[in-house]
Parts: structure tokens; C-alpha cells; sequence
């Protein structure tokens, strides 16, 4: 260490949240001046007992500079302690400047800032995927005048995540500014921490129409940060960063058994057209990060400006959305004008439910505008992977998206749930943009991992999303049961079920098929909801079980005997079972085992060497 003063962030309050180096210069220092009106107290005890403690709240500038040249002079170690990290709002430019005049070393040790241990207590993030990647730390103009271009209602307008030191004591005027900005609105979350990481500390949480209101009856007006924004509400949307789905330069992204969660777009099929040379350039660079659309591999079709000439551009689109219209799930990006891609577009689009995502963005990369089948497509989320990738401004117009709003068919195509009466959609959708209740009935666990991304509000009778126990009165029913197809509900058949098969060596598929298919009708299960076919690992090439998983568009799974008798529970027994097969019930362990540890709904049922069982899944 060759300086002798040292500026220290104390850290935002507790006493162990200064640095190992902050608190191993304090024990060394002679000399101490603290912000005493800021700093807790209790941080000085890591000072030796003699070391000379000056409190900076009762000296000027001169003073305190004064004293930290004075110690330097005498070759002693000074520390002059800041709250939090003296870069933020901690006026240390005028105190290096006077010792920079003087010839004067001095280093900088950071701190833990109070705007990082906010976030800390109220256990949020600011930087949330899609909601916001921005975070603005500012203040409230007072006796201090702050630039015009920085004045609250000027940066309100950008919507990001919002910390706001020095303003609690002006929080009526502060809010009032941020409405003023014309993003933000009254329903907008807001948080008042007091004293974050103290032993007093005081958390207020409410919205910006509520906020100041709170805050005042709490008796709470100086020593607290003020923090706006998206980023604490409960909508948001996973990071890539550890989907089992999405590859980076330190994991490869799972080929197969992909989460039914999963938030990434998985595209079988790209086709990229581009007219122009800057278009053509565009149109490799996409190809060559078409991992990010699939989750892996997926087949690119490109058609390049003066390079396929044989091609048409018609030619070219009708083919996309042929594939599309026959069962693949197809991402058609046009790079170029808007224009091209309306009319090329508007000879073949069909259908929202199976027309392909389509995404225009111009040659300069200026704009990626997601043009065709949003949701249940995928463009909007293609849109936003190619603005990743080029830097152009996304733009989605979609009404939800918007309006930040939960998307009910875009929730479903992520979630792998089939919509039974889509034009339903429409219904639900205008009632969440009006801010009325919407019901949701369901067989499945309200626990289950299928609802994580549904932002329910309770069920206080609030405006917002909730359970309802009747479904008479749900406004979406999301079930494994077969419904009528006069429902006057939205409803969605989530992959929940999985079917346990067992057969004798060869039967017909035919035979298997119209078996198991007579059991769901009989038992009332919707056959779209089978998500796993299940059986033991002597059936994994059995061709009449291979087709039951493929016709039903199912993931097919064995285990082996000991992974099936490892399973406590009450199961079927038969001792021609364990003796052939080394387990002594395959269909019912075997739905069971491959539904994730769930319920049996359906018991072993036996037809001329054929048995089938069938298991609620409590993740589906």
C-alpha cells in the first residue's frame, strides 16, 4: 500500500457487509473521519481504540481535508469512510480534487452499495428478461438542481427499473413527476426501504397511487431509497442463461426430453429471404446463430439477392407456410421493406393456429418487427432473438405485449397446452387488457410447475388472475378431462398424463392403439393431454409401443425392473408378470415412474396381453 488516505465504502449499513479490505484498513487506521449522520456506528469498532475518529457531518470541506493532509503529513494511515459506495452520491470529486492541489496520494476501496442491498431485502432483481434491462439511479430535485435533461419526469419516461437516492422526504412530488412521464402508470409497483440491512430496517411496498401515502403514515422521510418499476411486480419472463434448452459457450443445450416449460421459441424449420447485399449479409448472420430459434438443430432455407435466381420470392414463401400448414413449426424471416413482406405474406396466411411466425426486419438492422402469428407462432419471441442478435429495435404490436399484459395463448404454445376452442382467445384476452378478474378451473395441483408463469393476483376478489373451484364460472379451464365443445370457457389440455403400457412380444399396433384409446374415452381423458408413454426397458424396441408414443405425440420412456421396484406404493400384482418380466406390475410403476412420482387416475387395466395404467403428473 503505498497512499496513506484511503476512501472506504462502508457498505449500505450492517456491520459485516464492508469489505474484507475496507474493514482490514480500518483496523490499521490512526485516523478515521465517518459520515456520522449516514454510517452506522457501529462499523467503528473495527477501529483500534486509540485511532483519532473525526465525524464529517459537522465539518466543511476545508476541515476535512485539513485533517486527512494533516495525518498524511505525519505518515499516518487515514480512512475516510463513506455510506455505501462513495461513487454514488458520495461528493468525493471535491475531496480528491483538494488533495490532488495538495500533491496528495489516495486510493479508492468500493462498497456495497445501498441501491444493491434494496434489492437484497426485498429479494428482487432490477435487470429481469423482457421486462427490464436498465437501471436509472437518480434523485429528486430539492435545494440541490439537477440537470433538465435528468429531471424525473424526463427519465420516468424510459420505464426501467428506478432507484431514487435523497427523496423519500419528497415522495408526493416524486410520484406525481413520475406519472408525469407517461410510462409509468398508477398501478405501476413502487418500494420505500428504510435503513436497508439495519437492525431498524422498514420495507413499504405498494404502487405509484399508493406509495406516498404509505410511506408518510409510516413515518418514514429521510435515510431510505425509493425504487420504481416493472421489475417488482410478479410478471417476468426466465432467463436463457440456464435453460436446459438454450446453448452457451460452456453448455450445449439438451437435444431431447426439453421441458414443457421451456421459454425459448423451438423452430424445426427457418427460411430467411433477403433482396438486397446488406439483406444478404443479414440473412448469414441469422444462419448462423439459428441455434437460438431451435434449441438446438433445426433446417435453414435461404433465399439470397442474385443468388438463387431460379427461386421465386412467391415460390420461396409458399413453400414456408406450406410446412407450416402441415405440422412444422416454421419461423419466416423477411429482410427487407415492410412492404415485400405484407404482400408475400398475404397470398398464403391461413390462420393464426397454423400459419408460420413471420418476422421483417430491414437491411440496415434498424427495426425487427415481428409481422404474423405472434403468440402461438412464436414471432414475437423470434423478433426479440433477432434484435439480440443484430441490434435492432424490436418491435411487437400485439395488445398484451404491449400493454405488458399475460398473453394466454402465448403461456400455452410455451407451455406445450393445447387450445380446444381458440376463438375463446380473444374473450380472455379483452378481459385481462380491461383489467377485470379472469377464473381459472383446473383438475391439476395448483402447485404445479405448468402455472409458474401465469401472474395470478390472488384470491382476494381483486381485478387480476385466480383459481376458481367452479367450473361453471371460469373464464379458462385447464384440464386432462375431455370437455364439451359447446364450452363456453377458454379451454387448454396441458401434456399432464402418462400412459404405463405393457403387451406380449409383437402385438399389432392397431390393437394397442384402439386399447388404450377405449380406456381414455371410457375414463373421460382428453388424449391430447398424454404426455409420456411408459414401460419397461424390454418393450424400448417394441414397435407397437414405439407408434402408441407417436401417434399420441408423446415422449416415450423405459425403465429398467429394479428402477420399477424401487417404487413403494400400493400397485397390481401378478406373479406371471414378475416372473417374465422381473417386476411384478409394469403399466401402473411404469406411469407412475414416468409422471414424475404422480397420481394413478387410472388403475391397471388387462385385454388379450395388453395392460395400460395412466398417472397425473404433478409438474406437467
Amino acid at each position: 500500500m503505498s497512499a496513506l488516505i484511503y476512501f472506504v465504502g462502508a457498505g449500505p449499513g450492517a456491520v459485516d457487509l464492508i469489505t474484507v479490505r475496507g474493514m482490514r484498513l480500518l483496523e490499521k487506521a490512526d485516523v478515521g473521519v465517518w459520515a456520522g449522520s449516514l454510517v452506522n456506528p457501529a462499523v467503528l469498532n473495527y477501529c483500534r481504540k486509540d485511532a483519532g475518529i473525526f465525524d464529517s457531518s459537522r465539518l466543511t470541506l476545508e476541515e476535512t481535508t485539513r485533517i486527512l493532509a494533516e495525518a498524511s503529513g505525519n505518515g499516518k494511515l487515514a480512512v475516510r469512510l463513506h455510506t455505501g459506495d462513495p461513487c454514488i452520491f458520495g461528493a468525493i470529486r471535491e475531496q480528491m480534487e483538494e488533495l490532488d492541489r495538495l500533491g496528495i496520494e489516495y486510493e479508492i476501496v468500493p462498497g456495497v452499495s445501498s441501491f444493491c442491498a434494496a434489492a437484497s431485502v426485498l429479494k428482487t432483481e432490477y435487470t429481469v428478461p423482457e421486462i427490464s434491462q436498465s437501471i436509472i439511479i437518480s434523485r429528486m430535485e430539492g435545494r440541490t438542481p439537477v440537470p433538465d435533461k435528468e429531471k424525473i419526469r424526463s427519465l420516468a419516461e424510459h420505464g426501467s427499473s428506478m432507484v431514487l437516492f435523497l427523496s423519500s422526504s419528497m415522495i408526493s412530488s416524486l410520484t406525481k413527476e413520475l406519472l408525469a412521464g407517461d410510462t409509468y402508470t398508477e398501478k405501476t409497483p413502487a418500494a420505500v426501504v428504510y435503513k436497508a440491512t439495519w437492525t431498524d430496517q422498514r420495507i413499504i411496498r405498494g404502487t405509484l397511487s399508493d406509495i406516498a401515502e404509505k410511506t408518510r403514515a409510516a413515518g418514514i422521510a429521510k435515510t431510505a431509497l425509493v425504487l420504481v418499476g416493472d421489475f417488482l411486480g410478479s410478471s417476468y419472463n426466465k432467463s436463457r442463461l440456464y435453460d436446459r434448452n438454450f446453448s452457451t459457450d460452456f453448455r450445449s443445450a439438451e437435444k431431447s426430453g426439453a421441458s414443457d416449460s421451456q421459454r425459448a421459441p423451438v423452430f424445426s424449420e427457418i427460411y430467411i429471404m433477403s433482396f438486397t447485399a446488406a439483406g444478404n449479409a443479414l440473412s448469414d448472420k441469422l444462419r448462423e446463430r439459428a441455434e437460438l430459434f431451435s434449441c438446438g438443430h433445426s433446417d435453414v432455407h435461404e433465399l439470397k439477392a442474385n443468388v438463387n435466381k431460379d427461386v421465386s420470392a412467391e415460390e420461396f414463401c409458399r413453400k414456408a407456410f406450406q410446412s407450416a400448414h402441415d405440422g412444422s413449426k416454421v419461423l419466416l424471416v423477411s429482410v427487407g421493406a415492410l412492404g415485400i413482406a405484407v404482400r408475400l405474406v398475404s397470398l398464403y396466411a391461413h390462420s393464426k393456429l397454423v400459419d408460420p411466425a413471420v418476422v421483417c426486419i430491414d437491411d440496415a438492422a434498424k427495426f425487427s418487427i415481428s409481422v404474423l402469428s405472434g403468440h402461438i407462432g412464436l414471432a414475437n419471441d423470434a423478433s426479440k432473438i433477432i434484435s439480440s442478435i443484430t441490434g435492432a429495435l424490436n418491435i411487437v404490436t400485439t395488445s398484451t405485449d404491449v400493454n405488458k399484459r399475460w398473453a394466454v395463448d402465448s403461456w400455452a404454445e410455451h407451455n406445450g397446452v393445447r387450445i380446444f376452442n381458440p376463438d375463446k382467445i380473444k374473450t380472455v384476452s379483452a378481459k385481462i387488457l380491461a383489467g377485470k378478474p379472469v377464473l381459472i378451473f383446473t383438475e391439476l395441483n395448483h402447485d404445479s410447475q405448468l402455472f409458474d408463469g401465469i401472474p395470478f393476483s390472488g384470491n382476494d376478489g381483486d381485478s387480476g388472475i385466480h383459481f376458481t373451484d367452479d367450473e361453471s364460472e371460469a373464464d379458462i379451464v385447464i384440464s386432462y378431462k375431455r370437455k364439451s365443445a359447446d364450452s363456453k370457457s377458454l379451454v387448454l389440455y396441458p401434456k399432464a398424463v402418462c400412459l404405463g403400457v405393457g403387451c406380449r412380444k409383437n402385438i399389432e399396433p392397431e390393437s394397442l392403439y384402439s386399447f388404450v384409446t377405449e380406456i381414455l374415452e371410457k375414463n373421460g381423458i382428453e388424449p391430447l393431454s398424454v404426455k409420456t408413454v411408459a414401460s419397461i426397458d424390454l418393450k424400448k424396441d417394441e414397435r407397437a409401443v414405439i407408434e402408441l408414443s407417436e401417434r399420441y405425440g408423446a415422449v416415450f420412456r423405459t425403465f429398467t425392473a429394479a428402477e420399477l421396484n424401487a417404487l413403494d406404493g400400493d400397485f397390481s400384482s401378478s406373479e406371471f408378470v414378475r416372473n417374465t418380466t422381473g417386476t411384478d406390475c409394469v403399466c401402473e410403476r411404469a406411469a407412475v415412474l414416468g409422471s414424475g412420482d404422480g397420481n394413478l387416475i387410472i388403475k391397471k387395466e388387462v385385454s388379450d396381453g395388453m395392460t395400460a395404467a395412466a398417472a397425473l403428473s404433478f409438474s406437467c
